[in-house]
């Protein structure tokens, strides 16, 4: 595969686990065009498999931070399950970090706010967005939540979640709560 100077080494490696799906990477102002093709929805092929990183060990305060643990919001977004990153890097920091090969049945993909949002609102979980008083107002409602949001993705007949953030103003919002590009695979 020849290197895109121009993406991130995460958007790199997220074009090559899924060549066949075009992913805009443009950074600041964009046009209409690459807007439109990013907020719309994109499926991922079923049963992908691919190597990718895993950190374990990190207290729940280093990853999360002590605020967060305080509050009760120190849980994984998006309910129990297998978290994975495409880089190692990122995978430091929640510990020792191992490679693993990971299938996925049945992906879903959420790749910018506006499906964010839409994912929020269909699952019935206020209290994970971040723009919502709820989510400091109500922080002991978070952890319910999080398990909400991945039974209602699973009631969807999805397996797993794949987090990519392009770093740019289509993800500001998922970017302040994933932080991360990941994927995570459900306890099912």
């Amino acid at each position: 595969m020849t290197e895109d100077k121009s993406l991130s080494k995460s958007c790199t490696k997220i074009k090559e686990f899924f060549p066949n799906i075009t992913f805009c990477v443009n950074v600041g102002s964009e046009c209409e065009d690459c807007f439109v093709q990013k907020t719309k929805k994109k499926t991922l092929p079923k049963s992908l498999k691919f190597n990718l990183f895993q950190g374990c060990g990190a207290t729940l305060e280093e990853v999360y931070g002590q605020e967060a643990m305080e509050m009760g919001r120190a849980v994984p977004l998006f309910g129990e399950g297998e978290y994975y990153t495409f880089i190692k890097r990122e995978a430091a920091r929640f510990g020792i970090v191992t490679k693993h090969q990971v299938i996925l049945r049945n992906p879903f993909l959420l790749d910018n706010d506006l499906l964010w949002f839409q994912l929020l609102r269909d699952a019935k979980t206020p209290h994970l967005n971040n723009m919502n008083n709820l989510f400091y107002d109500e922080p002991e409602k978070v952890a319910g939540e999080t398990i909400k949001l991945q039974k209602y993705l699973i009631k969807q007949d999805y397996d797993s979640l794949v987090v990519h953030l392009y770093g740019d103003l289509g993800t500001k919002r998922l970017t302040c709560m994933a932080e991360i590009d990941q994927v995570v695979k459900f306890k099912i």
